[in-house]
């Protein structure tokens, strides 16, 4: 089952949404390739877009913690430092890997429950954070 986008993961911080939209649409197009039993040949491509599209979009979120002095800002990084090595083994894997199929699924599941869970329980916690604050001209 694809993830899909909903207004309830919106932080109300364009680039931020904008960055997450995009990687929805990835994984749904990842997906949409599982299903067409394309997902060997499209996992690389796959896993190098989230390697790097997520660096930029984790470093663009902990810049904007920072600059708000979000007090649960290490939590969060380390939340991302956990993602970001497991696309590194990901990576490792993926070159090694003699069943790549295996490989498709475990990325994929990485990939969706990582990112729902993320959004829920730590991105939308620092953007109530932002709410929260008054804004300065």
């Amino acid at each position: 089952m694809p993830l899909e986008w909903t207004p309830a993961l919106q932080t109300d911080v364009p680039e931020i949404d904008e960055q997450h939209q995009e990687l929805f649409r990835r994984i749904a197009l990842f997906s949409a390739a599982i299903a067409e039993n394309k997902g060997d040949a499209e996992i690389g491509k796959m896993v190098e877009f989230m390697a790097e599209y997520a660096e930029l979009h984790l470093s663009t979120e902990e810049k904007l913690l920072q600059q708000h002095s979000f007090p649960q800002l290490a939590v969060h990084k380390a939340q991302h430092d956990y993602y970001r090595r497991n696309i590194a083994a990901i990576k490792q894997q993926l070159a090694t890997a003699a069943d790549q199929q295996e490989l498709v699924d475990k990325v994929y599941q990485i990939l969706t429950l990582w990112l729902i869970n993320h959004i829920k329980k730590m991105d939308l916690i620092w953007a109530a954070y932002l709410k929260s604050k008054p804004s300065t001209p």
